[in-house]
């Protein structure tokens, strides 16, 4: 591990990536509507990540913004440049909802939608010391597999919430930002799918 950071994240950042995160829980309902029509999940999915698209290009070329996505983006936008981490998520969870039965898919949108916000909230707001290797903390990545173990073990085998905490744990501390919102559904539901 490397030294502890040297600046504290301001309490406005920590606020704002919680909201961040917490946009993401309704993508555990991804593998629940793609039971019903998989059509529709991707079509919604596809839609509402256009319209991310065309908000982004607005606020990024300084015009009028979308209703409802442009207040959001602006309010929770990291950088002045665009950021994929929503187009991410939404492909991650249709693709894993496309390709895999129920309880793996639901396995891989537990790890981003729910263990991955936790690591990152509680990474940013208390964590110290970063792994060598990227800019994750040491605590992210315990809550991370603490949280995944818990939630897996309703529905997984021992040994798979063991494979796939341990596995997802690993993914989303190399992972660059944004990248894990598309590898971690996919790889989670691809790995708990061996053990159903």
């Amino acid at each position: 591990m490397t030294a502890p950071q040297s600046e504290l994240p301001s309490s406005i950042n920590v606020r704002r990536e919680i909201f961040r995160k917490s946009l993401h829980l309704p993508g555990l309902l991804v593998p629940f509507a793609a039971q019903y029509s998989i059509a529709a999940t991707l079509s919604v999915l596809t839609a509402l990540s256009l319209l991310y698209l065309l908000s982004e290009s607005f606020r990024l070329k300084q015009k009028s913004a979308l209703p409802v996505f442009g207040q959001l983006g602006a309010a929770l936008t990291r950088s002045t440049s665009l950021d994929l981490a929503p187009i991410l998520l939404a492909l991650g969870l249709g693709l894993t909802a496309l390709i895999f039965p129920l309880r793996a898919a639901l396995a891989g949108a537990v790890l981003v939608c729910v263990c991955d916000g936790l690591a990152a909230i509680v990474g940013m707001k208390w964590g110290r010391w970063r792994w060598p290797w990227g800019n994750k903390t040491f605590l992210g990545s315990t809550v991370f597999l603490t949280s995944a173990l818990l939630i897996l073990f309703a529905w997984l085998p021992w040994k798979a919430c063991l494979v796939v905490a341990l596995s997802g744990t690993l993914i989303e501390s190399i992972s660059a930002k944004g990248l894990d919102n598309l590898v971690l559904p996919i790889f989670g539901a691809w790995l708990a799918r061996y053990f159903l």
